[in-house]
């Protein structure tokens, strides 16, 4: 252990999570087959903490290839491709489009959608006001909004 380095503290942290000696108590290098059986196994259960506790990030790897212990990268977004929904049949526009159409004829539907657009910020008057005049515009009746 002495020739470990910096991964000592590391080595030594596995195996006191796993509850073992170091080295499964073994005193000099031996193969892994070499082994009995019993620090085969404990060896195997350390190995397992060391790459549960790299891939949780409660321990960090040292050296050139101790990134291959972390959590692959999410790949079910490709950053570089437009996202592609499916299910979705209307685009914004015409969800919006539709939305307005129907508060022209609904009461209800126009209160909902003033409340949509006033929610955040419905103590500031000159947006409510701003909201109330875009409607006209749109051609939702007023009187709609007071009910």
């Amino acid at each position: 252990m002495s020739e470990c380095g910096a991964a000592q503290r590391l080595t030594r942290e596995v195996w006191q999570r796993a509850g073992y000696p170091v080295r499964a108590g073994q005193a000099m290098w031996r193969p892994f087959e070499a082994q009995t059986l019993q620090r085969q196994t404990r060896t195997l259960e350390a190995a397992a903490i060391a790459m549960r506790v790299l891939e949780n990030g409660h321990l960090t790897g040292l050296g050139r290839d101790a990134a291959l212990f972390l959590p692959a990268p999410d790949t079910s977004l490709d950053p570089g491709k437009p996202l592609v929904t499916t299910g979705c049949p209307k685009s914004l526009n015409e969800a919006l489009h539709d939305a307005v159409e129907d508060a022209k004829q609904n009461p209800d539907s126009a209160r909902q959608l003033f409340n949509l657009m006033t929610l955040y910020r419905s103590d500031d008057d000159e947006h409510v006001h701003r909201v109330r005049n875009d409607f006209a515009e749109l051609g939702i009746p007023l009187e709609f909004l007071s009910h």
